[in-house]
């Protein structure tokens, strides 16, 4: 009776761990994904911008100065 008590006292430790570690695995992961969307976030902040840009220059009438510029932009970043 004894030696069952011990045995389903070990099993709920061992579950009660097994648990433990899921949860911090799992918020580990939301973290990572939460700086993945944080990156991806700003990409597209990047882009929209950009594209405005493309748009502001095409609707400006002078598109060979918003290539220009867009080029200037380009070797600037690199």
């Amino acid at each position: 009776m004894l030696m069952q008590i011990a045995k389903n006292i070990e099993e709920l430790k061992q579950s009660v761990e097994e648990k433990a570690s899921a949860v911090k695995r799992a918020e580990e992961g939301a973290t990572d994904m939460k700086k993945r969307v944080d990156e991806l976030s700003k990409s597209l902040e990047d882009h929209e911008k950009e594209y405005q840009g493309v748009l502001a220059g095409k609707s400006s009438g002078d598109e060979e100065k918003c290539l220009e510029d867009q080029l200037g932009d380009a070797k600037i970043s690199f």
